[in-house]
């Protein structure tokens, strides 16, 4: 697993190019999510709202705007998202009710919640049986992936209704994390001889496809 200093720097690095990157790979589909994800969470009066991993603080910024007496603290370990947050912050005038913090999320400066006879903890179990498949094909989003099948990387992207050909995409990276949290990739050129071999190289539950945004594939969006 990398560490706190190298996450850090990781995200530093792509923080001027993070929302874009969002918007772009979830065809502005993040900002639904995140309408949904504060409607449901559903903050009552007076609540004080914890959003760990804030980066540049959208989702800190819908629960400040859904009531006007919640409180918000967002927390990240990348003082450049955190830049970008203040910002954000200050243009929509919540600055007077959320606090930014720079740490690690393993170690914020908050007590531990206490709990109450008949408080309840549930820990549900994370369900890897997916891919991803982002980028300029015709529906990207996140497919199941039954435990008696195979998918090849082609295969992937015909779930995603195939490569958008109007914007004549070049390459895909196929994104893995394998045993020791380390990120592998293996990238398919797209013509004839690349192709086959991608035709013959079979995804794991957990994979992102990604055609991948070249400067050509920008020029023609």
């Amino acid at each position: 697993m990398p560490s706190s200093s190298e996450t850090a720097l990781l995200f530093s690095s792509i923080a001027r190019r993070y929302d874009f990157l969002n918007h772009f790979f979830s065809l502005n589909m993040d900002r639904q999510w995140r309408r949904k994800l504060v409607k449901l969470a559903g903050a009552t009066d007076n609540a004080r709202v914890l959003d760990l991993c804030t980066g540049t603080g959208d989702i800190l910024l819908g629960f400040a705007g859904s009531n006007d007496t919640v409180s918000c603290v967002g927390v990240d370990i990348s003082d450049k998202m955190l830049e970008i947050a203040e910002r954000k912050v200050e243009k929509r005038g919540f600055a007077g009710r959320t606090e930014l913090i720079c740490t690690d999320a393993m170690n914020i400066p908050f007590a531990d919640v206490v709990l109450l006879d008949g408080d309840t903890i549930r820990v549900e179990k994370l369900n890897p049986e997916v891919f991803t498949v982002l980028g300029p094909v015709k529906t990207p989003g996140v497919f199941p992936y039954p435990p008696d099948v195979e998918y090849n990387v082609m295969q992937a992207l015909a779930f995603a209704g195939g490569l958008d050909l109007s914007l004549n995409p070049s390459y895909i990276t196929m994104y893995r994390q394998d045993a020791d949290g380390q990120i592998v990739t293996a990238t398919f050129h797209l013509n004839s001889k690349t192709l086959a071999t991608a035709s013959g190289f079979m995804i794991k539950p957990g994979d992102v496809i990604s055609v991948e945004m070249t400067a050509d594939v920008r020029t023609r969006m």
